[in-house]
C-alpha cells in the first residue's frame, strides 16, 4: 500500500476511531502522517548507505513534543534512580 493511500484512508477515519483518538496530540494529524513518513524516509536512506558500502547514517526520528516531554521525564526518571542509588552506596541519606 502506498503512502498516499494509506493517507487517504486514515483522512476518512471517524473522528472517534482508536487511531485518531491516539493522536491526538498537540501536533495536527497530518503533521504526525508527515513526520512518519519522513522518519520513513530517514531510516530507508540509512539503510541504503550501509548497503551501499558508505559510512554509516545514524537513524534519530523526529518526535512529536509530546513524545520528547515523555522520553526527557523517564531520563529524569532514570537519573534520579541513579543519583539515589550512587548515594546510597556512599552512605548519604536522600
Amino acid at each position: 500500500m502506498s503512502s498516499r493511500r494509506l493517507l487517504i484512508l486514515i483522512k476518512h477515519l471517524p473522528e472517534d476511531s482508536a487511531f485518531k483518538v491516539a493522536y491526538r496530540d498537540d501536533w495536527p494529524l497530518r503533521d504526525h502522517l508527515t513526520t512518519g513518513v519522513w522518519n520513513e524516509i530517514k531510516a530507508m536512506r540509512g539503510d541504503l548507505w550501509a548497503f551501499l558500502g558508505q559510512e554509516r547514517l545514524t537513524f534519530k526520528p523526529v518526535l512529536p513534543p509530546s513524545s520528547e516531554r515523555e522520553r526527557a521525564q523517564n531520563q529524569a526518571e532514570s537519573r534520579k534512580a541513579h543519583d539515589d542509588v550512587i548515594a546510597q552506596l556512599k552512605g548519604e541519606k536522600r
